[in-house]
């Protein structure tokens, strides 16, 4: 079925749907005359942080979670505050509540009367703030008020019990510890002086870092030592050839030297070898060969000592860095165990002061008569019920009437399915329409199809 078609179907089958919908209105009216009134009225909450009730750092947005305030739910709801308010407005000496309850059957008058008070209660947090609405619904305007401020008192006072019973019975157990860590305290305190004593050391002493800076500064050395080494080593193997042609001495003669070779050349050239000169020179010329030798093995002597005295200086730096570093790690573990016995002392110490401040804070909240909620809002007498709501519930009688209207409308056209219009035709007979009579307006249900049909026919000549 689609929509035009039911469009159609609604527009035939209009009356049927207005008199469902009168009848879903003076159901709703009856419904209206035959409901008991019931009032509402409503008390909010504001529930505060308080302190933790244990020892140690812990965030109050625990708190503020949705479990907090459910649990504050919970406890509104509990039989203990629903005792309180039953005694607050005195129903177990009411002679009605007696003679409800003997009639009831029930075993217990203290569980009928917590069972009765607690029907017209309903609780629920303000969106995700701490306030709590508290609503009371009962036939009597001035009793709803009354007894919804009696729950909100209620809690208050079973509110406060719970927080100062725990505290009383905490402050005894708290003395006990408090007295327990005092004397942790005095023992290690004990154990740390006799310590310092011993071994003339403490925690406060610079005493391990002079030996480490000691033992750095000797392995700088030997660092250094070891390069200056290899490479007095490596001179030495060399024959310190290097050193001895940097010699000044060396240079000298080399010079000496070469002036001589130049002039032998030079007088060679035209004298014979028993020359006189020549024999002077070439004698000048060994000799000055002989000192140059003896510089290079003075050299190489003086390079051979000095990487012995480098090896000697290198293996004594070695032999101190190892007795430094026993001396160094022996300082270490002397103030590692000087610091431990301070740091035991200092968080015991501090163990000790939260615990007496927790406890002065318990002595407080025992003796304390401010509970962390308050009344944010009393409930006061409502003027009107809240309950029939005459618009609302004659708007859903019109709406369930009319719905059923078109749901017996549906039905009556599934059981009698008329041909309304054109494309009516085409479904059923699957041929395309060529046209359509004008019919009479007489039938208003039956020709309301040929007066469609009788619009797409073309009129004769003449013919108006």
């Amino acid at each position: 079925m689609t929509f035009l078609q039911f469009l159609y179907l609604l527009r035939a089958r209009l009356r049927a749907i207005g008199i469902a919908a009168a009848v879903g209105a003076v159901l709703a009216v009856g419904w209206i005359l035959i409901s008991a009134r019931t009032f509402d009225a409503t008390a909010q909450l504001l529930v505060n942080v308080r302190a933790p009730e244990t020892v140690g750092s812990q965030s109050f947005a625990d708190q503020l979670a949705p479990d907090y305030v459910s649990t504050q739910v919970d406890i509104i709801r509990s039989r203990a505050v629903a005792m309180q308010v039953v005694k607050a407005l005195a129903l177990d000496k009411d002679p009605a509540q007696q003679a409800a309850f003997r009639e009831s059957g029930s075993a217990s008058f203290q569980n009928y009367l917590v069972n009765k008070i607690r029907d017209g209660l309903s609780v629920a947090p303000v969106s995700t703030s701490r306030v709590i609405s508290l609503t009371y619904s009962a036939p009597d305007a001035q009793f709803a008020a009354s007894a919804a401020n009696a729950f909100a008192r209620a809690y208050q006072d079973v509110n406060l019990r719970l927080q100062t019973d725990p505290a009383r019975q905490s402050v005894a157990s708290y003395e006990a510890q408090a007295r327990a860590v005092q004397d942790q305290i005095n023992q290690a305190q004990l154990a740390l002086s006799d310590k310092e004593r011993k071994l003339a050391v403490t925690s406060d002493d610079d005493h391990n870092d002079a030996e480490v800076n000691r033992l750095n500064s000797l392995s700088t050395q030997l660092a250094t030592s070891q390069v200056e080494a290899a490479q007095l080593g490596a001179r030495a193997s060399n024959g310190a050839l290097p050193d001895a042609i940097a010699s000044p001495v060396t240079q000298g003669i080399q010079t000496e030297l070469a002036k001589l070779e130049a002039q032998r050349a030079q007088l060679a050239s035209y004298a014979g070898p028993n020359n006189m000169d020549l024999i002077q020179i070439n004698q000048q010329i060994s000799a000055l060969k002989q000192q140059l030798a003896q510089q290079h093995a003075l050299v190489a002597k003086g390079a051979s000592a000095a990487a012995a005295q480098s090896n000697m200086s290198m293996g004594r730096l070695a032999s101190e860095i190892g007795t430094q570093r026993n001396r160094a790690i022996e300082a270490r573990v002397n103030r590692d165990s000087v610091t431990l016995l301070k740091d035991q002392v200092a968080n015991l110490k501090q163990t000790y002061e939260q615990i007496a401040a927790r406890r002065a804070q318990l002595n407080i909240l025992s003796e304390g008569s401010q509970a962390n909620v308050s009344i944010l809002s009393p409930a006061i007498a409502p003027a009107k019920p809240a309950w029939p709501r005459p618009f609302i519930m004659l708007a859903m009688g019109l709406v369930v009437g009319a719905f059923l209207g078109m749901a017996y409308a549906v039905i009556s056209e599934m059981a009698d399915q008329r041909l309304r219009k054109v494309e009516d035709i085409e479904a059923w007979l699957g041929v395309r329409s060529l046209g359509a009579i004008r019919g009479s307006k007489a039938d208003a249900r039956g020709g309301l199809l040929t007066s469609r049909i009788g619009r797409l026919l073309p009129r004769p000549q003449g013919s108006y």
